[in-house]
């Protein structure tokens, strides 16, 4: 994944003090920011600040800003300028929806990032990078006075011992809209370039270093908006959980922490708002693992895994696309396309997976609901154990891993798939599952050594297969 890649914000406000206080006036609707960092050398740093424009605010600035301090050397600010290419347009529109940015009438985006390396005076355990922009945007609901407020973020870096360190970069873009009463989990899962140990937490949004913004009673930094049930944090994959009751416009932040051997490293902090709006379309979802309700699991080295992810959509006539972005670089990936996207890892771990730290599939499920997409994200992490684990010692040697080796074939005239093991007692049933996760077929074959599935008659797109009986055993073939 490219560095440009990994960094999303949302929409940024450039106006001047006055501005910020006059109703009426066109603003850039400042819904957050995140400001990163890439490691050149032990001192050399490329600055990334990133922001979504509204099209129909003011224009961009030429360059911003960047203040830098520690408490070892006296600090600077240095001048970032966008990256070539800047801006691109983001919006969540269909084709047909003319936007701002062309003239419409639709909300349209353009995402900015702005970029330039700074030459640190030495080693410190606590540079702080940071840009503070007026103002939020006066159409925030749950803050008074909030264009009194000016929109600050920060990044940490501890580089006392040396070493060359990534700031964590996030893997999504912040969602632009949530819908009222149906419940959305806001992605702000990261990824480490260096391996190291994130952690996540909730934070109040700053106007400044060290002085949060003012929330009205009864919202707060945990419940920044009006959900039911009240919404949940995970401190493991980021996620803010919620299911808006009214429509509202609110700030939150993230602040995610990096660890190596136990010492924080590093902070980057995600600062941006939750728009609830009456929506005129059901969200599309993702299934858990294998089509279940989990998004986690644990795995063992040197086994391979097949993970099946299937879409869906209250909406009959809504097709489901669906993207994905992950840190497990040496997996495979096999989408299958039709009216209802589905996903299929294969991904065998080796040694060098081990580590208490899950690997993570961010995936992305868009619709093509018009005027606006429908869009949701959905985390799936691995823990990879150590092969001493006691889940995994079986696994872990080949001769008892399954007990009679299933052997898959095809023939390449047809759609007939067989499967065949060598202890007759081992499996008695089959059930296969179409991408959507419905079951589409059951077999037996009590005493049999062999099983035929024929997909001849099917649609093309993956199918789950799931062997029963002494043991369990499954596999997802590719029927095209």
């Amino acid at each position: 994944m490219s560095r440009k890649q990994g960094h999303f914000t949302i929409f940024y406000c450039f106006l001047l003090l006055a501005f910020c206080n006059t109703e009426g006036l066109k603003a850039s609707h400042a819904m957050g920011a995140e400001l990163t960092y890439e490691c050149l050398s032990s001192n050399q740093y490329r600055l990334y600040y990133s922001f979504y424009r509204d099209c129909d605010g003011i224009p961009a600035p030429p360059s911003i800003d960047v203040v830098y301090t520690s408490g070892c050397f006296p600090g600077g600010q240095i001048s970032l300028y966008p990256i070539p290419g800047s801006p691109t347009q983001v919006s969540n529109v269909c084709p047909s929806a003319i936007t701002t940015c062309n003239g419409g009438t639709y909300t349209g985006i353009e995402e900015w990032i702005y970029s330039e390396v700074v030459t640190l005076p030495g080693l410190c355990a606590d540079w702080m990078f940071s840009y503070a922009e007026c103002c939020r945007n006066s159409a925030i609901t749950t803050v008074d006075n909030v264009t009194t407020f000016n929109l600050y973020v920060f990044s940490l870096l501890n580089n006392s011992d040396g070493d060359c360190n990534n700031s964590p970069v996030f893997v999504m873009p912040p969602v632009q809209q949530v819908c009222v009463g149906q419940q959305y989990c806001i992605n702000n899962t990261a990824i480490d370039p260096d391996g190291d140990s994130l952690s996540y937490q909730l934070i109040t949004p700053l106007t400044a270093s060290g002085t949060p913004i003012s929330y009205r009673a009864p919202y707060s930094y945990t419940q920044p908006i009006n959900s039911s049930p009240s919404a949940t944090f995970n401190s493991v994959t980021g996620s803010l959980c919620v299911v808006p009751n009214q429509i509202e416009v609110s700030p939150f932040a993230v602040l995610v922490s990096e660890f190596r051997n136990g010492v924080l490293i590093g902070q980057v902090e995600r600062d941006f708002q939750i728009e609830a709006s009456a929506c005129n379309n059901f969200l599309p979802r993702l299934t858990g693992l294998n089509g279940g309700s989990s998004f986690s699991m644990n795995v063992c080295p040197n086994v391979p895994l097949e993970i099946f992810i299937a879409s869906t959509d209250p909406n009959y006539s809504n097709q489901t696309f669906i993207s994905w972005d992950t840190d497990i670089n040496s997996a495979q990936y096999i989408r299958s396309g039709g009216n209802r996207d589905s996903l299929l890892m294969i991904w065998t771990p080796d040694i060098s997976d081990v580590s208490g730290i899950p690997r993570c599939l961010i995936v992305r499920v868009v619709d093509d609901n018009c005027p606006y997409l429908g869009i949701a994200n959905f985390t799936y992490c691995f823990t990879v154990l150590d092969s001493s684990h006691a889940g995994c010692v079986l696994l872990a040697t080949p001769e008892l891993k399954i007990p009679g080796t299933v052997i898959v074939s095809r023939s390449s005239h047809d759609g007939v798939y067989k499967f065949s093991w060598d202890n007759p007692a081992t499996f008695t049933s089959a059930r296969v599952f179409d991408s959507a996760g419905r079951l589409v077929q059951q077999l037996s074959f009590s005493g049999l050594q062999f099983m035929d599935l024929n997909l001849s008659g099917m649609r093309s797109g993956i199918y789950h297969v799931r062997l029963d009986g002494l043991e369990q055993w499954s596999k997802s073939v590719v029927w095209e």
